[in-house]
């Protein structure tokens, strides 16, 4: 640490170290800037490899001309009777979309339509005040909500005194896209804000409470330029692991700062020349922001070893951003701090004069109190920390899984609106059926095998309809049932009827 020391605090070295840092942030930017087109969000990034359901998604797009598809659901409700006017406009809603071409809505089979000749009676509601479309198109998280606001361009929001609601994937998709497109922006003006707030509270002086923004915002750069080049190089990088580096790396980046800037605060006291102050300061504190670092980096990448992808997916991707926040915090932070110098704790310049007679003064602060309060009456202190951290664990008695659609928005939605309309009139599990694939190892999958699997299914608990989507294999060995659920089948009452 001593040599390091001497290189990022030198009184010429360290105007090295930042244009080194520079000339990083130069080329990685670039290469940073395209990591959103190497991230994978498609259903098997997300599932172990050894889930029925991945094989089953591996079949679809191997086996199938159409490859894995979603639906979308075009819900229509007039309390007072769905018209003749009303089933016109149905009828033209479905042309349209045709009509739109696969650039507008790439359906994968023509839809299907309520009150249409030989269409299903199950998609118009007992009472005639809801029907709704069903649409299929392929499976693409990236394009689906520019899909579905496709489809409520051309339906409409109403017609007459009938309501129209998109839902399903393609509905849901399109409000996602709406209420998070700038989620990345917001969490990052709400984390700088934070940040800024609690070290100015803290130090009160205006360039230390600037420098972690600088040292986490190159950090930040260089991390996403080697996450890019760790996606590309063929891992798999989902758009949830690259959305929480921000508040990672703020987070340890903001840790090895104030580690620092208390030690240099300290040491600046004690020595006149800030670089000398610095490079103890660093010899000191350093090995504890190393270790803290290494452990992290280590602890993230044990994530690596889940089954689910989307954590494994995560575990070298949170641990190249903690290491790169962490080398900022070796180089970055202690150039800075030693090119500011005393200038840095303006306006509060006072506590870093030079005094080797007192240099303990600027560490009677609150802080200091209170930790001999805490070093005075150790078990006290430890049976209210205990306490604390008992009560809030008392939490986990009433944590629930709810991966319901109607409880992911915190506002009102079409989509979930429609989606209420919807299990009204119908079984709740129309929002998402389960893909059921039926296949037969010595030749192709017969109709008496299809009537077994339904009937099969139909007398299980908790189904409310099988019906096969006419749709096989290539080889014509697999064909594809959907199950519908009678109750929410994103609850968890629902998930665990499907073993």
């Amino acid at each position: 640490m001593r040599g390091l020391a001497s290189i990022v605090a030198g009184r010429r070295s360290k105007w090295v170290v930042l244009v080194f840092w520079i000339i990083a942030i130069v080329v990685m930017l670039p290469v940073g800037s395209k990591l959103s087109d190497e991230t994978t969000d498609d259903t098997e990034s997300f599932l172990p490899n050894s889930a029925e359901s991945t094989e089953v998604v591996r079949q679809l797009d191997q086996e199938f001309s159409a490859g894995e598809t979603t639906f979308g659901l075009i819900v229509y409700q007039d309390k007072n009777g769905l018209s003749a006017e009303d089933r016109q406009k149905i009828a033209a809603d479905a042309q349209a979309i045709q009509a739109a071409g696969k650039d507008k809505v790439p359906l994968t089979q023509p839809p299907t339509v309520p009150f249409a000749p030989g269409s299903p009676s199950n998609l118009v509601s007992s009472n005639g005040e809801v029907a709704y479309t069903v649409l299929n198109v392929p499976t693409n998280f990236d394009e689906q909500g520019k899909w579905g606001k496709n489809v409520r361009d051309i339906t409409g929001e109403s017609a007459g005194d009938m309501q129209i609601y998109v839902t399903g994937d393609l509905g849901f998709s399109a409000d996602a896209d709406e209420v998070f497109s700038d989620i990345d922006t917001r969490l990052l003006l709400a984390t700088v804000l934070l940040v800024l707030v609690l070290l100015g509270a803290i130090y009160r002086a205006v360039l230390i409470a600037i420098t972690p923004l600088i040292v986490v915002g190159f950090a930040y750069i260089v991390a996403t330029g080697f996450i890019y080049l760790y996606a590309n190089s063929g891992a798999t990088v989902s758009s949830n692991s690259t959305a929480i580096l921000i508040v990672l790396m703020f987070g340890v980046g903001t840790d090895y700062c104030l580690l620092l800037v208390s030690r240099y605060r300290e040491e600046l006291r004690r020595l006149e020349d800030k670089h000398d102050a610095m490079q103890r300061a660093l010899r000191r504190s350093g090995p504890a922001i190393l270790a803290s670092g290494l452990t992290v980096s280590l602890a993230m990448l044990v994530l690596a070893l889940a089954d689910a992808g989307n954590t494994s997916s995560l575990g070298p991707v949170a641990a190249i951003a903690v290491f790169c926040a962490m080398v900022g915090g070796l180089t970055l932070l202690p150039t800075l701090l030693t090119i500011f110098g005393r200038v840095g704790f303006w306006p509060r310049r006072s506590v870093v004069v030079f005094d080797p007679e007192h240099p303990s003064m600027a560490r009677q602060g609150l802080w200091r109190r209170f930790g001999d309060r805490v070093l005075e009456r150790p078990g006290a202190a430890l049976t209210v920390t205990v306490t604390l951290f008992a009560a809030g664990a008392l939490g986990l008695l009433a944590y629930k899984v709810d991966y319901s659609t109607t409880s992911f928005f915190k506002g009102s939605v079409e989509s979930v609106e429609g989606f209420e309309v919807l299990r009204g009139s119908f079984p709740a599990g129309v929002l998402a059926p389960s893909t059921v694939l039926v296949e037969r190892n010595d030749g192709p999958v017969t109709q008496a095998d299809i009537e077994k699997a339904v009937q099969t299914l139909s007398e299980q608990k908790g189904v409310a309809r099988v019906t096969p989507t006419g749709l096989t294999s290539d080889d014509g060995r697999i064909a594809s049932l959907n199950l519908i659920l009678e109750g929410d089948p994103l609850k968890v009452n629902s998930l665990d009827l499907i073993p």
